[in-house]
């Protein structure tokens, strides 16, 4: 009876070892409820061996109805032949009620040119009103627009102001 557990402690301990060394995607949320325009952190980690590189998503394009915010990727090693990257990212919501950052899928790509595929788990979260209970409930708000060109209003008065001295000419 003694050498079937000790079998089994023998076991586990392997399996936990080489499922150590797998591969991993794991994304992480500062906090799940959040008011509606507050920001919530997302944290994307790939863990993996020295010879596995893995290919990047492109999270803004990925977390885009989440209106993303995204800082650079970051290495680092962990013990004796394990690697990571991670990625930043300030997501927000302007939709009341739950909403979901999908599972984003990264591709491994082995030194002799095999592919792993791996994703990360989904996360739920909750956009709540920013008024207590009983308030008048806001709406969804529409995100800030980046408006992009445009003259400055200066330049425009004194167009302005030039065309109508010539016109008095």
């Amino acid at each position: 009876m003694r050498t079937g557990g000790f079998c089994v402690a023998l076991l586990f301990i392997v399996v936990e070892a080489l499922h150590a060394q797998a591969p991993r995607v794991e994304a992480r949320l500062d906090t799940a409820a959040v008011r509606i325009g507050d920001p919530i952190r997302l944290t994307l980690t790939i863990r993996h061996s020295a010879d596995v590189r893995p290919d990047v998503p492109d999270l803004a394009v990925a977390l885009e109805a989440l209106n993303p915010r995204c800082g650079v990727w970051h290495q680092a090693t962990w013990g004796e032949s394990g690697h990571g990257i991670w990625q930043d990212c300030q997501l927000r919501g302007y939709a009341l009620g739950p909403h979901q950052v999908p599972p984003i899928e990264v591709a491994l790509i082995a030194t002799s040119g095999d592919t792993l595929r791996r994703a990360s788990q989904p996360l739920a979260i909750e956009v709540v009103s920013a008024r207590g209970e009983g308030a008048d409930q806001p709406r969804d708000i529409t995100p800030p627009l980046a408006i992009a060109g445009g003259i400055p209003l200066w330049v425009a008065v004194l167009l302005a102001v030039v065309l109508l001295g010539l016109l008095a000419l």
